[in-house]
């Protein structure tokens, strides 16, 4: 919503709650607040706008990775490898029973993975130069927590090579755990 404080000044201020159901995170609240300034000039021509904000924002979970989660799970989907095949290029004429089970692969959603979110800042300087010609400055700050990434939950450890759970071969799992920062100048 927005509310004008005074002729030259107006403050936004927005909630947004976004869920989604696949992942055990089921709900995030995401605030919104700015500003706009106007600056000098005359007969309510501001001769700069000084504009303002700061927000969370949530990326959802994609579709591509719940999909392949559902699909390479160890039950849906395996694989095996053939050792110098004959049959090829005619895959019906493989015996399996011949094929080794390739090293089990599945992959599993974290249950602690949580909507990656970012938290965003910026601030700008917007001044028209000539009638068909604006310059603006932007400064934009972002941090994002709990981005997505994936890890081999069941890698062999280093030194014995053994896995955690030798009874599973790569347990491949989406999880929440990286972070970023970045800074960006915008002139246009």
């Amino acid at each position: 919503d927005d509310w004008r404080a005074r002729p030259n000044i107006t403050l936004s201020l927005g909630l947004r709650f976004e869920t989604q159901g696949y992942i055990h995170d089921r709900g995030d609240w995401a605030p919104r607040l700015g500003f706009a300034w106007g600056v000098g000039g005359r007969n309510g021509q501001p001769k700069a706008i000084v504009r303002g904000g700061f927000g969370i924002f949530y990326d959802r979970f994609q579709s591509e990775q719940i999909l392949q989660a559902e699909r390479v799970n160890g039950i849906v989907q395996k694989q095996y490898v053939l050792v110098n095949p004959t049959c090829f290029p005619v895959a019906a004429n493989c015996d399996l029973s011949t094929a080794s089970a390739a090293t089990p692969t599945v992959y599993a959603v974290s249950p602690r993975l949580h909507a990656p979110y970012t938290l965003q800042s910026a601030i700008s300087v917007e001044r028209q130069v000539t009638k068909s010609a604006t310059l603006s400055v932007t400064y934009l700050n972002s941090r994002g927590f709990d981005q997505l990434g994936t890890i081999n939950a069941n890698a062999p450890l280093p030194g014995n090579n053994f896995r955690p759970d030798p009874s599973q071969g790569n347990v491949y799992e989406f999880v929440s755990e990286s972070v970023f920062r970045q800074q960006q100048l915008i002139l246009n």
